[in-house]
């Protein structure tokens, strides 16, 4: 009775240990590229995952505290944030989502592009 009562508890071990290994986070986006324009600032990635469900794209104005930007369909690659104020440093971070949780990419910032300056020709 023993044996079988551990061969019980070490199998119900073994796949709770074997269903966990498939049961992942997506892999972080890697390579977030910013790239401002006037006003706008151009958002791509690197996609590493093969099982995220959708990308969560965040910003932040002072680098600390972010706000949900737009969620993406998986396999998304790029966005581009519009109508920004070019006085500003924008910070962003973009994450790989899925029933398991979002993966985070490294956070990069960028100033978009303001007006430009009209320099007096002689």
């Amino acid at each position: 009775m023993k044996k079988i009562f551990f061969f019980c508890v070490v199998g119900i071990l073994l796949s709770f240990l074997l269903s966990a290994c498939f049961l992942l986070a997506p892999s972080k986006p890697t390579s977030v590229s910013l790239t401002p324009g006037y006003k706008n600032i151009a958002i791509t990635w690197v996609d590493n995952a093969s099982n995220e469900s959708s990308y969560e794209i965040e910003y932040s104005v002072d680098g600390t505290n972010f706000y949900s930007l737009v969620s993406l369909p998986q396999n998304s690659t790029s966005y581009n944030h519009t109508n920004l104020n070019y006085n500003y440093t924008y910070s962003y971070k973009v994450g790989a989502k899925n029933q398991f949780g979002t993966t985070w990419s490294d956070v990069v910032s960028k100033k978009p592009l303001g007006p430009a300056s009209i320099l007096n020709q002689l």
